[in-house]
């Protein structure tokens, strides 16, 4: 019976990581750089695998739509990691927030996608 539990956690978790997925795509939005959606993907798992506030707020049964600064912070700064950027205004029209927020979320992400780096000048 544990095994069935486990599987069914899994499989649960699996759908938990597609949504969010799905959802950080759409915050990337159309048009976005597939290696910015890839590696920026690949960073939120990161995240999320390091108990961040990311996985606090996806084991609070967040709707993935709630993500949308955090999800919208890594598709900027992993865009400009690539010389790739990501337009702002898309950033924040797809995940519905305002651009105070938007580069308070930049700030916040980029400290835990790079701690110990200073800040770049462009996001100063």
């Amino acid at each position: 019976p544990s095994r069935v539990v486990e599987e069914g956690e899994k499989s649960a978790l699996a759908r938990e990581m597609s949504d969010l997925q799905q959802e950080f795509v759409r915050v990337c939005g159309e048009g976005a750089s597939p290696r910015v959606v890839e590696e920026g993907w690949a960073a939120v798992r990161g995240l999320l695998e390091q108990r961040d506030k990311l996985a606090n707020l996806a084991s609070c049964a967040q709707a993935p739509a709630s993500f949308g600064a955090q999800f919208a912070a890594v598709a900027y700064l992993t865009g400009l990691r690539l010389g790739e950027p990501t337009p702002v205004e898309r950033l924040v029209r797809n995940a519905g927030i305002s651009v105070k927020d938007f580069f308070g979320s930049v700030e916040e992400q980029h400290l835990r996608l790079h701690p110990g780096e200073p800040i770049p000048e462009a996001l100063r």
